[in-house]
């Protein structure tokens, strides 16, 4: 089984990443994990502070923003002792999350969702929504703050 877990440094996938582990245990076989960070692209002419960057300076800031959205998760799979692959990639991130899903014959993307609500979402749109209806491959949404469920069920229609 091949894995895609797209991170952004964001509590939210820190989170998925760490249901993805605890999910792991519950497999016979150890799947392939790809961890993935997508950053919007900077154009080589943009202007900072009235400097012009040079593609090396671009290339670094890449980097750089890698190593940090990435770290927590790494942490948090190496302390697991599951191995992983890390792709970076640059362009908008719900359109890369499906493309490198589709390219890379994956069998999930396994996310977290920032749970902005249905109103926000539906104004602002979300990379985890995007990315659900362009996957050709099935999606899991784990929510940054699932919400406490009861212990036993409100409505169990018993008479």
């Amino acid at each position: 089984m091949k894995i895609l877990v797209p991170v952004d440094g964001s509590v939210a996938a820190d989170h998925a990443v760490e249901s993805l582990v605890n999910y792991v245990s519950n497999l016979r076989e150890i799947p392939q994990i790809e961890m993935m960070f997508a950053a919007a692209p900077v154009l080589p002419a943009v202007v900072v502070h009235g400097v012009a960057m040079d593609r090396g300076a671009i290339e670094a800031h890449y980097r750089n923003e890698a190593d940090v959205a990435t770290a927590k998760a790494r942490q948090c799979l190496e302390r697991a002792g599951l191995k992983f692959g890390l792709v970076c990639v640059q362009g908008d991130p719900p359109e890369e999350i499906c493309r490198a899903a589709h390219a890379g014959a994956f069998d999930m993307i396994w996310m977290g969702t920032r749970g902005m609500g249905n109103f926000a979402n539906l104004i602002l749109g979300s990379v985890a929504t995007k990315v659900l209806h362009g996957a050709r491959v099935p999606v899991v949404m784990v929510p940054s703050h699932p919400e406490p469920r009861p212990a036993f069920p409100v409505n169990d229609f018993r008479t």
